[in-house]
């Protein structure tokens, strides 16, 4: 295993000096990130997100014997035993019609371990935001300065909740992972993921929202950033005077019944972090994208809007430019925070660096969840392996 593997870090009591995990460290190797990744609340403050005092809803189950199913990606042959071991895989639950069909733990991760979500977290906001507007506390077609008011003379002055939504502002904002004093760079710092170095750096997440410029008019195209999500949940927080946490355990982690309790991460002034912070258990991760392929109705009741899960399956196509997410998603969009693969299909995904995802299929009945610890933040190759071996499986686990 790469870098020696989870079980090369934190070893012993304490851990020798060059095994720690650190705030300053987490990303040194896969060995650190993986650790880091299962053990986010020894690493940084959280909040938590309750599951609330009902039931487990227990999935029921239909074992299918997928490890040796092929599929063809770039024109190599794999198997999904293989890609699990390929893409450095944590954690697959795939379901099919409401039942697990398929699930594999690797790597010591456990089913009660919560994983970090990374940016899969925007697409649980953004059902967040969705029930929000459907209570009237928020209008997507306001402008976002109407609840943040500090945002006005900003780079967000003029823009929407739903140019940030579908991630149309025209702020500029680096997602860079690779530049380490990129945009996204600072987001790091802002939120206590990566130390401090020059007295200029933000403090804070609203902090760093505050300060951005605008670089073209808002509307014109989808671009990626992560602080449209960080302002939607300033705004969400402003509209209602609760914390984030609070809002997504009310609003979605409460009535999913899920078997743990959810925690987000928080910067060092307690802003919970909108983009990216989300930790959780794999078959609790499976329960909120079954409630997505069942717009919005599960363990009996309404969760999210049905009409905003519609939306959320199709988008603008012709502003959907960007590369490399043109080339990996020929037909996609983006909506409501959510990545849409195949607008005409349904096809919906959660994505989040370091290999988390969400895959939806409707047609097909069909959800699936993936942890990862991948060495690097992005690999467009693994996007594009991931995508073809769920519509293997798709294929196989349809009705007939």
């Amino acid at each position: 295993m790469q870098d020696g593997g989870i079980g090369s870090v934190m070893r012993g009591f304490p851990p020798q000096a060059g095994l720690q995990v650190t705030p300053a460290n987490w990303q040194a190797s896969r060995a650190h990130i993986q650790w880091c990744f299962r053990n986010v609340r020894r690493m940084f403050p959280t909040a938590p997100i309750p599951r609330g005092e009902g039931p487990v809803l227990a999935f029921e189950r239909d074992p299918r014997d997928l490890d040796r199913l092929g599929f063809t990606n770039e024109g190599e042959s794999r198997t999904i035993e293989a890609w699990l071991a390929d893409s450095f895989t944590d954690g697959l639950l795939v379901l099919a019609r409401g039942r697990i069909v398929y699930e594999r733990y690797r790597e010591g991760f456990l089913p009660e371990t919560p994983h970090m979500c990374q940016s899969v977290t925007k697409s649980v906001v953004g059902d967040m935001i969705g029930c929000l507007a459907a209570e009237g506390r928020l209008d997507p077609e306001t402008p976002v300065a109407a609840y943040v008011p500090e945002l006005a003379r900003s780079g967000y002055g003029g823009a929407t909740l739903r140019h940030l939504l579908d991630m149309q502002t025209g702020i500029r904002f680096s997602e860079d992972y690779y530049d380490p004093r990129s945009h996204s760079a600072l987001l790091d710092i802002a939120c206590g993921w990566a130390p401090r170095t020059r007295p200029e750096d933000p403090r804070s997440i609203y902090e760093l929202l505050a300060g951005l410029e605008r670089e073209s008019a808002h509307g014109e195209t989808f671009t990626y950033r992560s602080a449209d999500t960080d302002t939607l949940g300033w705004a969400a927080e402003r509209a209602t005077g609760r914390h984030l946490a609070e809002l997504l355990g009310e609003r979605i982690w409460s009535k999913l019944g899920t078997e743990h309790e959810a925690y987000i991460c928080l910067d060092g002034v307690g802003t919970a972090l909108a983009d990216g912070g989300l930790c959780v258990s794999l078959r609790d991760l499976g329960r909120f994208a079954e409630m997505h392929r069942n717009l919005g109705h599960f363990n009996g009741r309404q969760i999210v809007p049905a009409e905003w899960v519609r939306q959320s399956r199709a988008g603008d196509t012709a502003k959907f430019r960007q590369e490399p997410f043109r080339s990996q998603m020929p037909k996609g969009a983006y909506r409501n925070q959510w990545w849409v693969a195949d607008g005409a299909r349904g096809i919906h995904l959660g994505r989040g660096i370091y290999g988390q995802m969400i895959y939806v299929d409707p047609e097909a009945e069909m959800t699936a969840v993936k942890f990862s610890s991948w060495p690097k933040p992005t690999m467009p190759e693994q996007i594009g392996a991931a995508l073809r071996a769920f519509e293997a499986i798709a294929a196989v686990v349809r009705r007939p």
